[in-house]
């Protein structure tokens, strides 16, 4: 039986602005007790370190985290916020490049390199730390740097980027825009190499990296095959704003999160009866989605202040995260094999949890 805890919470924005998306960074494992997360807020890019601390007192769990910031962009986007991050970079290269997307309707790329170390200040083990053992953001001195290295504005995109998702292996950058067109890009040259005509407001990929899935605001839900460079197939959910999907690993399952509070569940194989099954449960609207590596269990986070856990051989909601989160929860990133998560909201927090 899983055992669901917080681990950890703690706020990542600066004056309690909302955070509205966390990932998970490269050299974050399911093996290390330690990982980094980077966080998009108004209007900060932060890069965390989360590592753990023993707690004598603690009764049901000795585990909680101790969070340094080792790199912060103040103006990433103008002094805008940043919606929404995603991981760029290759493990195997212990590179943690980011793209992120603000509400200046552009689309920017960073890489992360060790700042020199000027009279053997700036580390982590230098900083001051308050009394929970958490670096004092009076004394932030970071051990690294963002710096810019493209950016993807109206002239590349014809229009607002509105959405961006990476694939799988880093390869290709998607970005969906005002004006109903979905747009490719090569991570490493920032090319563009394909155009679909889909007015999408969600993005999802297949595991290999050769389907793309289009969720829009009329509740259609359309796959593109990215090697033939045409529509796949197409399924919908009722006619409600398709606001966030995933794919499970093996690229099975589809889950979508729509404005009518409800999670569809479709096996595109399936061609007369894609719908596998439908789950009902929130309070609010479903802002992100996230898929278990084995496709037993997804989670979704929630203008209703919750994080959500659900179970698809019961049909049921299997866990609820309530309380921590004051205001309504916006991001959410499972780390590798599932059994950490991470969360982010409105109240500018950033919580990490256990699901084991």
């Amino acid at each position: 039986m899983a055992l669901y805890r917080i681990l950890h919470r703690h706020e990542v924005s600066q004056n309690a602005a909302p955070a509205f998306d966390v990932k998970f960074t490269t050299e974050s494992s399911d093996t290390s007790p330690s990982y980094k997360l980077v966080t998009g807020s108004s209007p900060s890019l932060s890069l965390w370190r989360a590592t753990p601390k023993l707690i004598e007192e603690a009764s049901l769990s000795a585990l909680s985290m101790i969070f340094t910031e080792m790199a912060r962009v103040d103006d990433a986007h103008g002094g805008l916020a940043i919606v929404g991050v995603e991981s760029l970079g290759q493990p195997e290269d212990d590179d943690d490049s980011v793209a992120t997307l603000g509400l200046d309707s552009t689309v920017k790329c960073w890489r992360l390199s060790k700042r020199e170390e000027e009279g053997g200040t700036g580390s982590a083990e230098n900083s001051e730390q308050n009394e929970e053992g958490e670096s004092d953001s009076a004394s932030f001195q970071p051990t690294h740097a963002y710096s810019l290295t493209n950016t993807l504005d109206k002239d590349n995109l014809g229009s607002s980027a509105i959405k961006i998702s990476v694939s799988p292996d880093k390869a290709l950058l998607a970005c969906a825009t005002i004006n109903g067109l979905v747009k490719l890009f090569r991570v490493k040259a920032m090319e563009e190499i394909a155009s679909f005509e889909v007015a999408a407001v969600s993005l999802a990929w297949s595991e290999s990296g050769k389907v793309l899935k289009a969720g829009c605001a009329d509740g259609n839900i359309v796959a593109f095959d990215l090697d033939e460079g045409r529509k796949k197939w197409s399924t919908r959910c009722q006619g409600s704003m398709v606001r966030c999907m995933a794919s499970s690993k093996d690229d099975g399952l589809l889950f979508a999160g729509c404005d009518d509070k409800i999670i569809f569940v479709f096996d595109p194989l399936r061609e007369r009866t894609p719908l596998v099954a439908s789950y009902e449960g929130h309070d609010g609207w479903i802002f992100s989605l996230k898929a278990h590596v084995d496709a037993t269990r997804f989670a979704t986070a929630s203008a209703d202040k919750t994080v959500k856990v659900w179970d698809m051989l019961t049909k049921k909601c299997q866990h609820t995260f309530e309380g921590g989160h004051s205001k309504a929860v916006f991001g959410l990133d499972l780390l590798g094999n599932g059994r950490r998560m991470a969360s982010c909201g409105e109240d500018g927090l950033v919580q990490i949890y256990s699901i084991d």
